[in-house]
């Protein structure tokens, strides 16, 4: 545990949260525990001889943060509007979220107070007679309210929770563009608003380079930038059974496969490290910006801006240590997310890859990639670790080999054994992670959207490169506007959705019931 010394804290805090989720606290409760808590840490720090005791007392004092701070977050009163559902009501406020556009229909978000907002929908035709809406215009509707409802479905999504997250507590429905009107001022921030304008240009720019293709344009808008409204669903329903959604819509995987990318092309410059890594989280968060600050892309940002300062000051990083760092300051800010599904299924799979592919990986495919380093050097062989020199004698006999069968050269010969030995660990790390991730996240899957995929397996290890070659080559598309870039990112996308398709076909049509409390316990535990 010394290994990751946040974890226990964090796992405290959020315990923490738990507690005071299902039970009603006030902060004057607190006071004696907290005073007596801080009191006792102060005394452990200031003798080297109670350390044992400074761990209890840090998780203690955590528990009683948490509970702190989903007091401090809860919400008492939802907001309220004079009015009654489906009745027509002048609204005007600030357009906090610019206009997404789906065939006939527009829809925008207008603050009407401090953390009080509404989803407004236009039905709009054409589409470009909405355009001169943005991020920052007061605006003035009259529009048809309605308190978002959720069905009554048992274990159904729970939209009105999911809207009220984000501070929305009213849909608004809009006849047509002329019941809007743009008031004097401005509102909002600059660098906000010019965020949002970068993002409006990317979209366009995905119009343009597929003007006879919206489904393409659709999909690769919702993949790189996070705009669902394109999207149909039927379109990733495929990805959805499958289980490879995660892939397709913006998650933490978009940020690392696009700071991998930079990083990647500053080492063809000749960058240093630490100023490319300094490069790669600037990106990083610029990208959350564009995203709209979605949640799984700015814990994924704050998750590299960790490993950026571990190796300012010279750390290994621990990935465990990060993600209990980065659900701290999160659950900090907003101990609501510990209840979110996104939540739960980002950090759930990052643990499930650190705690258990990584080990397996270090064990099975790192002595592999080890053992190929200066493969031409015999000297450098009683240098590296004893399996890795196993492996090493190995591929030096499959190289022997290679030669007699087919008359290549000693360079050509080794080159193709170290590139393949590099490619089969690659290989087998997709298929560990895939397994890793797929066994983690069983239990929500299922409790969460009633499936379990049985061929997510394959189908992971095959679609998610793809749709990682799609972020990078996509993003070059749309700063060159460069034709063959913008096919290729086609091609990768279709072949990408046929083997979704593929798989599909071995799917059991079955929906899972609920899972009951003993079986998630027993299984969470394991």
């Amino acid at each position: 545990m010394l290994r990751e010394p946040l974890l226990l804290p964090a796992a405290a805090l959020a315990s923490g949260i738990l507690a005071a989720h299902f039970f009603y606290f006030r902060l004057p409760d607190l006071g004696p525990a907290a005073c007596t808590a801080i009191l006792c840490l102060a005394v452990v720090f200031a003798f080297p001889s109670a350390r044992r005791m400074r761990l209890p007392l840090v998780c203690t004092t955590a528990v009683l943060a948490g509970i702190a701070s989903q007091i401090i977050h809860r919400q008492d009163h939802t907001p309220r509007l004079n009015a009654g559902d489906a009745e027509t009501v002048l609204l005007d406020g600030c357009v906090i979220n610019p206009p997404v556009f789906s065939p006939q229909r527009a829809q925008f978000t207008l603050e009407l107070a401090p953390q009080a907002a509404a989803r407004i929908s236009v039905m709009v035709n054409p589409v470009e007679s909405l355009r001169t809406i943005g991020y920052g215009q007061r605006v003035e509707v009259a529009a048809k309210i309605r308190s978002p409802r959720n069905y009554q479905n048992p274990d159904a999504f729970d939209y009105a929770g999911y809207l009220a997250a984000q501070h929305i507590y009213w849909n608004g429905s809009v006849a047509s563009p002329s019941d809007i009107r743009v008031l004097a001022g401005r509102c909002g921030s600059r660098v906000v608003a010019a965020l949002y304008a970068v993002r409006t240009w990317a979209l366009a720019r995905l119009v343009q380079l597929y003007p006879d293709d919206p489904h393409t344009a659709a999909l690769l808008q919702a993949t790189l930038l996070g705009d669902t409204a394109g999207v149909e669903r039927r379109w990733t329903s495929d990805f959805r059974v499958t289980g490879t959604y995660h892939a397709l819509v913006i998650s933490g995987l978009h940020v690392s496969v696009l700071a991998f990318t930079i990083l990647a092309l500053l080492r063809v410059f000749q960058f240093r490290r630490l100023p490319a890594l300094a490069v790669a989280t600037a990106v990083s968060w610029l990208y959350a910006f564009l995203c709209g600050f979605n949640s799984p892309v700015v814990r994924s940002a704050g998750g590299f801006t960790f490993f950026f300062i571990a190796a300012v000051f010279f750390r290994k990083t621990r990935i465990l240590n990060v993600i209990a760092a980065v659900g701290i300051i999160y659950l900090a800010l907003d101990p609501d997310q510990l209840f979110d599904p996104s939540f739960q299924l980002s950090f759930l799979s990052a643990a499930a890859i650190a705690a258990f592919a990584v080990p397996v990986m270090e064990r099975v495919t790192e002595p592999l990639r080890a053992s190929v380093k200066r493969f031409d050097q015999t000297g450098y062989d009683p240098l590296i670790e004893q399996r890795a020199a196993q492996w090493r004698v190995e591929l030096r006999l499959v190289t022997r080999t290679l030669r007699t069968w087919t008359g290549l050269s000693e360079p050509a010969a080794r080159f193709l054994v170290s590139k393949g030995a590099l490619l089969g660990a690659f290989a087998t790390e997709a298929v560990i992670v895939a397994a890793c991730i797929q066994f983690g996240l069983a239990l929500p899957m299922i409790s969460y959207f009633h499936r379990l995929s049985v061929t997510g397996l394959s189908a992971n290890v095959l679609i998610v490169p793809l749709l990682s070659a799609v972020i990078p080559l996509g993003f070059a598309s749309i700063l060159t506007g460069w034709l063959p870039l913008a096919l290729l990112t086609r091609l990768l996308l279709n072949w990408a959705e046929w083997l979704a398709g593929w798989h599909v076909q071995f799917e059991p049509a079955w929906r899972m019931a609920a899972l009951p409390l003993t079986i998630t316990i027993a299984f969470a535990a394991s």
